[in-house]
């Protein structure tokens, strides 16, 4: 391979896993109210907390369409909107 392919695979590599961790910390977090997972120290000290999270927030709309396409293709006829999250 090519310079760039390895170079544009690296880059690609390193979203995917930020985008990886940022989700399983986000559905860590969801408990947070009940139980103190990630203490606030811990998140305002932290260098790579703000930029994933900042990744998880962008493509969460996408991945939610995604999820929403999928589901019709599965249960065809159901609001998507009609669901609370």
């Amino acid at each position: 391979l090519g310079i760039f392919n390895k170079l544009a695979g690296v880059v690609f590599g390193a979203l995917k896993s930020a985008l990886i961790i940022g989700i399983l910390t986000g559905l860590l977090l969801r408990f947070e109210p009940a139980i103190t997972i990630i203490g606030d120290g811990t998140k305002k000290n932290s260098v790579l907390y703000q930029p994933i999270m900042s990744i998880v927030q962008t493509c969460k709309p996408i991945l939610q369409d995604m999820y929403y396409q999928f589901k019709d293709k599965i249960e065809p006829g159901e609001d998507p909107d009609a669901v609370t999250t």
